[in-house]
C-alpha cells in the first residue's frame, strides 16, 4: 500500500508540479548565487575597509612622526638660538665689565693726576707766595 505522492495527480498536473518545482529550484539556485555574490561583495568591502583603515592609521602615524621630528628640530633650533643669545649676552656683559674696569682704572689715574696737579698747584702757590713775601720782606728791609 505504498502510494506515491504523485499518484493522485494527472500527468498534466504532475508536469505542472515538476515545472513549478524546477522553477522553484532555479529560483533557489539564483538566490543562493546572489547570496554568495553578496557575501563575497561584503567580504571584499570589509577587506577594503580594513585596508583603508590600516592605510589611514599608517598615514596618521607618519604624520605624527613627522610632526614630532619637526617639533624636535624647532626645539633644537630654539635652544641653539637661546644658547647663542646667552653666549652673546655673556660675552657682551664680560666686555662691558672689562670696559667698566678700564674706565674705573682711567678715572683712578685721572684722579691721581688731578691730586698731583692740585698738590703741584698748592706747592707752586706757596712758593710764589713765599717768594712774594720774601720780596716784600726784603724790600721792607731796605
Amino acid at each position: 500500500l505504498v502510494f506515491s505522492f504523485f499518484a493522485f495527480f494527472s500527468n498534466r498536473e504532475k508536469e505542472e508540479i515538476e515545472r513549478k518545482f524546477r522553477r522553484l529550484n532555479e529560483r533557489f539556485e539564483r538566490l543562493d548565487a546572489e547570496k554568495n555574490e553578496t557575501q563575497n561583495a561584503i567580504e571584499r568591502l570589509q577587506n577594503q575597509i580594513q585596508s583603508i583603515h590600516a592605510n589611514h592609521q599608517e598615514t596618521l602615524n607618519e604624520m605624527l612622526t613627522k610632526q614630532r621630528v619637526e617639533l624636535d628640530e624647532r626645539r633644537k633650533r630654539f635652544e641653539n638660538e637661546l644658547e647663542e643669545r646667552d653666549m652673546d649676552s655673556t660675552q657682551r656683559l664680560s666686555n662691558l665689565r672689562n670696559e667698566l674696569e678700564k674706565y674705573r682704572s682711567e678715572i683712578e689715574q685721572l684722579r691721581e693726576q688731578l691730586r698731583n696737579a692740585l698738590a703741584d698747584c698748592v706747592t707752586e702757590r706757596r712758593r710764589v707766595s713765599e717768594k712774594g713775601m720774601r720780596k716784600n720782606f726784603i724790600s721792607g728791609l731796605f
